[in-house]
């Protein structure tokens, strides 16, 4: 890898957010292991010192030096039998990572990205296969608890919600505008993934119109923006499949899935993409067989 993206940054912070809630083993194995063998040996450091100092270079934004304390700091957490402390600093690193453009596009960046390359593809195996996995589980219960199978995509929106979405689309757009008028394309890549993924069942929300236009304005001179803000919107929604999974909400879990569809429909190359088609598969046969069709009618409100 000679170059980090910010849905690079997005699908770590997942995959690392999901491997710190597995044993203790999936953390060992897949992180904790790579980053000893790459830093070779313990070394002690006066840690207070060190993150001081990392919070007075983030404030000026000396992001070379930032770096380094960061990569000092994970060489000294590697060794540690406790893991929260290493997996609270690469956290916090992936964080600025996601915020600030220029660590993002560092020689140090892609240090990172290069300790944990094979591993992250490892872990993301096993995340996508519990997510599948817990998807076959929750579509059997579905079958177990109802006397009649019903799956819901999209339903009638009340007023209430109604007004609730058009607030949370003038906040989020808002913001959109402000990162716009500054120019910081990453946290404007990230607000547009995630202000689309929200209400892409809704076409009806106050906004859409102005943020497609935004897209638009900026892939006149970004050409890989748009892959960009479709990467981090597939990431997004996988992720909010996973969620739903993980808390039995078959209904929402499902939605996710209708707003993959509805989002990307012939975009073969983005994240998440096969895995996504899978999940798509697996509720297609559930539907065939249960002869749901009249009931998954995507309603857009």
């Amino acid at each position: 890898m000679n170059k980090v993206t910010a849905a690079d940054v997005d699908n770590f912070i997942t995959i690392l957010n999901w491997a710190n809630q597995q044993t203790p083993a999936v953390l060992t194995n897949y992180i904790i292991d790579p980053l000893q063998r790459h830093v070779n040996q313990p070394e002690k450091y006066d840690i207070k010192n060190l993150t001081a100092n990392l919070e007075a270079q983030r404030k000026i934004q000396n992001w070379k030096i930032v770096g380094n304390i960061y990569r000092k700091l994970l060489q000294h957490y590697a060794f540690l039998p406790d893991h929260k402390p290493l997996i609270d600093i690469l956290s916090r690193l992936l964080l600025d990572l996601q915020s600030a453009k220029k660590l993002l596009e560092s020689a140090f960046a892609v240090e990172i990205f290069n300790i944990f390359e094979v591993p992250l593809k490892g872990l993301q195996t096993l995340y996508t296969s519990s997510v599948e996995e817990g998807f076959d589980i929750a579509l059997q219960k579905q079958v177990q608890t109802s006397s009649e199978s019903n799956i819901s995509i999209n339903s009638e929106l009340s007023e209430k919600t109604k007004a609730t979405l058009n607030e949370d689309a003038e906040l989020m757009f808002r913001r959109i505008e402000q990162l716009y008028a500054m120019g910081d394309m990453n946290r404007l890549s990230y607000m547009l993934a995630q202000f689309t993924g929200k209400f892409c069942n809704f076409p009806g929300v106050v906004h859409r119109e102005h943020v497609d236009l935004i897209i638009q304005k900026v892939c006149e001179h970004d050409a890989d923006f748009q892959r960009e803000v479709k990467d981090r919107l597939s990431i997004r929604i996988f992720k909010g499949i996973a969620n739903s999974v993980e808390k039995g909400d078959i209904n929402r879990a499902v939605r996710g899935i209708a707003t993959y569809v509805l989002t990307f429909q012939d975009d073969l190359d983005i994240a998440y993409r096969s895995e996504l088609d899978r999940l798509e598969e697996k509720l297609y046969a559930y539907i065939a067989k249960h002869n749901l069709w009249h009931r998954v009618r995507v309603k857009k409100k």
